[in-house]
């Protein structure tokens, strides 16, 4: 699927980064102090509603701009079917 010719890598990258940074600041407290700072985990998105899937191209630019070493398994692309229960992707990482 192609991106729109205004969202090119560098101002997308930008966009995402600057999100994060709002969200993110120093952290949530609680969690780090509670949650191992190498411990990986995996989590899947799953399918609640019979569709056709969108943003999973761009739910995977957001993950490797957060973290470049996060491994993301697609498994059910933009613009196809999806069914409740589908898994169309799962990350694992930090």
């Amino acid at each position: 699927m192609k991106r729109p010719a205004y969202a090119t890598d560098k101002v997308l990258k930008t966009f995402i980064k600057n999100a994060l940074e709002e969200d993110i600041q120093d952290g949530d407290h609680s969690t780090l102090s509670t949650i191992p700072k190498d411990l990986k985990q995996s989590a899947k998105l799953l399918v609640k509603q019979d569709c056709i899937l969108a943003g999973v191209e761009l739910a995977e630019i957001i993950f490797k701009t957060f973290d470049k070493d996060l491994k993301v398994e697609i498994f059910i692309k933009d613009g196809k079917a999806a069914k409740v229960g589908d898994v169309a992707l799962i990350v694992t990482g930090s």
